[in-house]
């Protein structure tokens, strides 16, 4: 197996693996990030631990910002656990899950053991999304069931993910998978702005 610049690494076919040595601190990082420049496809990083996995994706961000990034992240609870892990864990996982089959290009970053548990299936993911848009007709009460089923709790105030509230014909709904809430206003049984 050849052994390449971490500076100027070919382009690898499917079957060829890539090998590097003597890489110190922040250089993996940095013969990664000129791999991902040079190829034009998505890339699947896995890494021995989270802690690895994190440390670089700050790395691959600060060599190149203009990479899409996507980080898996693990549950970091232990199968016989009696929690939940926590909301943004999920709701990261959920954005990844739906984010990765439409990337063109860019780089996935993942540990071995958030590998080796099992995933839901895209066609469960796609069924449970919530896709919206302005004009779109909108039934709050049937909404309002489909949010509580999926396990949404129905507040006065929306502040964390899997929260929602309806005032009227305005709801606000903070969705697993999003970094921000959002505010859906209704004109009828129409959606008049998402904000």
């Amino acid at each position: 197996m050849p052994i390449y610049n971490p500076l100027n690494p070919p382009s690898p076919s499917a079957k060829e693996t890539i090998s590097w040595i003597n890489l110190n601190g922040a250089s993996v990082g940095l013969a990664l990030s000129s791999l991902i420049v040079q190829n034009k496809r998505p890339i699947l990083i896995i890494t021995p631990d989270s802690q690895t996995a994190f440390r670089l994706e700050q790395e691959l961000a600060f060599f190149n910002p203009a990479t899409s990034i996507i980080q898996f992240p693990d549950w970091e609870t232990l199968p016989y656990d009696q929690f939940s892990p926590h909301e943004d864990i999920i709701s990261n996982r959920i954005h990844a899950l739906h984010t990765i089959p439409t990337l063109s290009e860019g780089v996935v970053i993942t540990s071995i053991s958030t590998l080796m548990h099992q995933i839901a299936p895209q066609t469960f993911l796609n069924s449970h999304l919530f896709l919206m848009k302005i004009g779109d007709l909108f039934d709050i009460a049937k909404t309002r069931h489909a949010l509580q089923n999926a396990g949404y709790r129905l507040v006065n105030e929306v502040r964390t993910h899997g929260e929602f509230a309806v005032r009227g014909a305005i709801i606000d709904m903070f969705p697993m998978g999003s970094h921000l809430p959002f505010r859906i206003d209704l004109l009828d049984n129409e959606i008049d702005s998402i904000r």
